[in-house]
């Protein structure tokens, strides 16, 4: 069975304040995304290298 890996949204939150946008931005869900696919991202990496 493959590992269970979720986004915390506490580190895409506090991603978002350092980017500096805002929720009424057109670009806002967009940048909510790909926010969380870098973040499994590393989280992928991590485990790979262990």
């Amino acid at each position: 069975m493959k590992p269970v890996i979720k986004v915390d949204h506490l580190v895409i939150a506090q991603a978002i304040g350092v980017v500096g946008i805002n929720r009424g931005d057109p670009d806002f869900r967009e940048t909510v995304v790909f926010l969380e696919l870098r973040y499994l991202h590393y989280q992928r990496l991590a485990q790979i290298k262990g």
